[in-house]
């Protein structure tokens, strides 16, 4: 059991390729917990990273930092995180919290697709791939 995500993506250097060659599965949990789903929180934190020079300062807007990801099949930050998570080739499977029918069957409908397209996640990686901060 793994953390790999949009805002965590270290364990795509080491740990899941790893898992690739020993044939291994990979349970994705917390994909998206605290700052994905609080926009006040997802902005304080990418402040804190441009600030930090983990990311340049025009990289993504301070309001709404990830709301490019909102297109086509992709309906919130969190149903991109889940796609995001879900897209490895090592993870098999996809820990979702939820609080309620309606999250859950949200959580369900961003991973019956679990892809983003191939340049947001590409965008992703860039941006936040080499950040080994716990977020």
């Amino acid at each position: 059991m793994l953390k790999y995500g949009i805002l965590n993506q270290w364990m795509a250097k080491e740990a899941l390729p790893l898992a690739i060659d020993l044939n291994m599965g990979v349970l994705n949990m917390a994909s998206v917990r605290i700052k994905l789903p609080v926009p006040t929180l997802l902005e304080e934190l990418i402040a804190e990273w441009k600030e930090k020079g983990y990311v340049s300062a025009d990289s993504v807007p301070a309001s709404d930092p990830l709301g490019w990801l909102v297109h086509e099949d992709v309906d919130s930050v969190v149903s991109a995180a889940y796609k995001f998570a879900a897209d490895h080739p090592a993870i098999s499977s996809v820990i979702t919290g939820t609080s309620s029918l309606e999250h859950l069957d949200s959580n369900i409908a961003a991973l019956e697709k679990p892809h983003l397209p191939e340049g947001d996640s590409a965008r992703l990686k860039c941006l936040f791939g080499d950040i080994a901060e716990y977020a």
